[in-house]
């Protein structure tokens, strides 16, 4: 079948299937909208993280990082490790406040556990960031397959209500209400396919960022604790 014959069988096409049609159109151009932007914000990430790590590895300390001042144009490695320097220095400034014989280990862990849990609240909103938009193509992937059934069903019906009227059962009776099921159906599995496809791709890629998050975050923390005791160790 040409696209010629598909275009024909769309034009011949009546109301209800051409609402389907447009419908499941208008998910196609959502779905390589979101395509199209998914990847474009993955090909910056990668480069905003390598560049940070390296950034990141070369730093003599925390202190020595030297961060973007907005957030929302840093990568989500960066941002992480806005939350853990902050976390650091208000680590200092609250062991610096309460006397030596109030440090013990239970205020110690405590304050650990608060830098941690800092930092993974970060790393959960920064791995949010990367699933924008894939709900988007999760419906398309549901929702125009149903839609091309119904197109069939539809379809189908009329060819059926076209041989109670005319008593007869020839091609030209069933035709049109055949060719409205298949264009339908043919179109609404065409718009699902690219969306399932890109939807799992997307899912595995995201998956791959969150470990890298969770990875550095537990880089950082460690780097975290090594510097502070650094840091008391030298203030005697």
């Amino acid at each position: 079948m040409t696209s010629q014959q598909i275009l024909s069988m769309i034009l011949k096409s009546g109301p209800f299937a051409t609402l389907i049609i447009l419908t499941t159109t208008v998910f196609s151009v959502i779905t390589l909208a979101v395509i199209i932007i998914k990847l474009r914000d993955y090909k910056r990430a990668a480069a905003k993280n390598r560049e940070f790590v390296a950034k990141f590895n070369s730093a003599k300390n925390l202190q020595a990082l030297v961060l973007n001042p907005n957030h929302e144009e840093s990568g989500s490695l960066e941002n992480i490790s806005r939350t853990g320097i902050m976390e650091f220095n208000r680590l200092l400034e609250s062991v610096l406040a309460h006397p030596k014989e109030r440090i013990n280990s239970f205020f110690m862990e405590s304050q650990f556990l608060i830098v941690k849990d800092q930092i993974e609240k970060t790393v959960n909103e920064q791995v949010a960031i990367y699933d924008r938009n894939l709900v988007l193509l999760a419906i398309t992937s549901s929702v125009c397959p149903l839609l091309g059934l119904l197109g069939t069903v539809w379809g189908i019906t009329t060819s059926f209500t076209a041989i109670g009227k005319m008593g007869q059962a020839s091609l030209s009776v069933v035709a049109p209400g055949i060719a409205e099921a298949l264009i339908t159906t043919i179109w609404g599995i065409g718009v699902a396919i690219p969306a399932v496809i890109s939807y799992n791709a997307f899912v595995s890629k995201n998956k791959s960022y969150e470990d890298e998050a969770y990875n550095f975050s537990a880089i950082l923390l460690n780097r975290i604790k090594i510097q502070f005791f650094d840091l008391l160790a030298q203030k005697g």
